[in-house]
């Protein structure tokens, strides 16, 4: 399983996380907002309060 946080900045690529970090952000992925071709979209708050959706990618490997 892939994890990937999007900041909608000036970033041409997604920031990677640890899985640990964003399972205490989405609470363990309760919050889910959606789905589509590649995978399924969660919502987050990281400590900081900055809200975040999460997409979990299907299909990927982390051996790029």
């Amino acid at each position: 399983m892939t994890l990937s946080v999007c900041y909608f900045m000036e970033r041409e690529k997604p920031i990677r996380f640890p899985s640990q970090q964003i399972r205490i952000a989405t609470e363990n992925f309760t919050n889910f907002l959606g789905s589509g071709g590649f995978g399924s979209v969660y919502k987050g708050v990281f400590s900081n309060g900055t809200l975040v959706a999460v997409k979990v990618l299907r299909g990927t490997s982390d051996e790029n």
